[in-house]
């Protein structure tokens, strides 16, 4: 029974896995499955089945770090469900369940999505205690919370801080400093990135255009469009779509001025 619960985690068949795990728990196969109870936890996380997944998390025999990560990104995914975050993030260190990098990510990205600067501060904090801030996962969740409250100097410092930023580190910085309007900033991240060898996509790219959209921003993104060509992403929608918005708000500039 427990192989054929495998074989609908792996093929994603829900339903089947609900009625197969149900069917164990009556044969009373609870105690040894806690793999099992964490997949079976988390294909219900991945189909939107919130309440489900949280009856299941209440009904586990056994909880382990990845159980509450599960039902943690579950509630994080949900903007006005951050207080069930934090109360599960508190009952995790009651029952001696070890947190680690996911959990804080998840508890920072629910607070991010909220505004609430106070908490991803907070968790900041706990980041910098459990010596976590260097991961590239943690960092880049941080900066985007940073960057979506203006809050820049905060948000480069949380950069700064992981050890070997990846692509996505750099693009939510790049992004970050762009929504900002911080065209200088930007420009001197996206500099430096090519410095290091780091290789451009095309989220780097559009999100790049985003800081030239006034006439004396045009010889940048001339620049900018090289570099895409280059690249070889002028084929991608999101890369077309965002020169064709920065050439317009260029030339819209130029009419006006």
């Amino acid at each position: 029974m427990t192989d054929v619960l495998r074989d609908c985690i792996s093929s994603g068949d829900l339903q089947t896995a609900n009625a197969v795990h149900a069917r164990l728990i009556k044969s009373d196969h609870r105690g040894s499955m806690i793999s099992l109870w964490n997949q079976i936890l988390n294909l219900n996380r991945q189909g939107g089945r919130i309440v489900y997944t949280r009856k299941l998390f209440e009904s586990m025999p056994d909880r382990d770090t990845v159980s509450y990560n599960t039902i943690i990104s579950a509630y994080a995914r949900c903007d006005q469900d951050v207080v069930e975050c934090m109360q599960l993030f508190i009952r995790m260190q009651e029952e001696c369940v070890e947190p680690n990098h996911i959990t804080v990510a998840a508890l920072i990205g629910a607070s991010a999505r909220l505004r609430d600067l106070y908490l991803v501060e907070v968790m900041h904090g706990l980041v910098m205690q459990c010596g976590w801030s260097t991961n590239e996962f943690v960092g880049s969740v941080l900066v985007d919370a940073y960057a979506k409250r203006a809050r820049l100097e905060d948000a480069v410092r949380a950069f700064e801080e992981i050890s070997e930023a990846d692509l996505v580190s750099w693009n939510v910085m790049i992004n970050g400093c762009a929504c900002n309007g911080s065209k200088e900033l930007a420009s001197s991240v996206f500099s430096r990135m090519r410095r290091e060898g780091m290789s451009l996509n095309s989220f780097t790219l559009a999100s790049m255009t985003k800081i030239c959209s006034e006439p004396s921003d045009l010889s940048r993104g001339m620049q900018l469009h090289g570099c895409i060509v280059k690249a070889g992403l002028r084929h991608e929608t999101p890369v077309s779509n965002a020169l064709i918005t920065m050439y317009s708000k260029c030339e819209e500039g130029m009419l006006s001025a």
